[in-house]
Parts: C-alpha cells; structure tokens; sequence
C-alpha cells in the first residue's frame, strides 16, 4: 500500500492543550524536568489530598488523569519522540503504534 501523504505543519498560532502545558512545561523539557513536574503536580492533585467536598475530589481526579496521561506519554522516549512529531504535524493517537519499522497502525 503507498504511503500515507505527510500532514501540513500545523499553524504555530493554533493553541492546542498538549500534555507539556498539562505538566507546565515547553517542549524539549528534559527527563529530570518531566519527572519532577509530575510529582510536583501529583502530590498537589492527587485526589486523596482533597477530602473536602466531593466536586473537589471529582475536580482533583479529572487533574490527576491527565498527569497520568501525560506522564506515560512524555516519559517512554518512543512515545515522546512520536508526540512530539505528530503534535507539531497532525493529531497525536496514544493508541496507534508508531508507523515505520513495521509497526502497526490500529
């Protein structure tokens, strides 16, 4: 089957949520970076800190999830390497394996 036509790059003034705003991070941040901005959200969200009311916790917990998702994508390097490019050049799917080297899509 013929390749896929590669995607436009996306406008640089588009604001798309992206797990490194998640984290409070640019891009290019370093492993250290990742891992100490995770667990210094982590412990501020994590929905056990937040016994108030249940909206607190339900608010904490959507926060948590995607610190988690950020997390597990920005810290496995392949993962990463693939965010990163497809984040600058078309939608970003944590489900697809990366496409080259016989890697399956879907």
């Amino acid at each position: 089957a013929p390749a896929p036509a590669p995607l436009p790059p996306r406008s640089p003034t588009s604001e798309v949520p992206s797990h490194y705003t998640t984290l409070g991070l640019r891009p290019g941040a370093s492993d250290a970076d990742i891992k100490a901005a995770y667990r210094r959200l982590a412990l501020e969200y994590h929905p056990d800190r937040h016994r108030g009311s249940a909206a607190a916790r339900d608010r904490a917990a959507a926060r948590m999830a995607k610190l988690n998702a950020a997390k597990s994508v920005l810290g496995d390097e392949r993962l990463r390497r693939q965010y990163d490019y497809e984040l600058r050049y078309g939608a970003f799917d944590v489900r697809r394996e990366p496409r080259g080297r016989g890697g399956a899509v879907d």
